[in-house]
């Protein structure tokens, strides 16, 4: 069963995603943004690190470089966080599910 903080981390991932759907890439990045930091703060890496890839969608699409530049050095982090938590074969794994596949891709 997950926590109430994991269903919060989801459902900002979703809020943020849903925004970028919408057009609103400054939406979108502020709630991208304030789950990545709710996610760091309680060191859910997975949830963080897509956090970290719609933040940095939501950054370039509301033109924002400085934004954008942040959240891929997050998404960074948080991916070796990964790799060093599971091993590069199950980081793989996970970077082959479709739905990971279209946040690193921007779709």
């Amino acid at each position: 069963r997950e926590s109430s903080a994991g269903l919060r981390g989801e459902a900002g991932i979703a809020a943020a995603e849903a925004a970028l759907g919408m057009g609103d890439g400054s939406g979108a990045a502020r709630v991208a943004r304030e789950t990545l930091d709710e996610c760091e703060r309680l060191g859910e890496e997975e949830m963080a690190y897509r956090a970290a890839l719609v933040a940095m969608q939501a950054a370039h699409r509301a033109g924002d470089a400085a934004s954008g530049r942040q959240a891929d050095a997050a998404a960074a982090k948080h991916a070796s966080a990964l790799e060093a938590l599971w091993g590069k074969d199950a980081l793989a794994a996970y970077h082959a599910r479709p739905d990971v596949q279209a946040l690193r891709k921007g779709q």
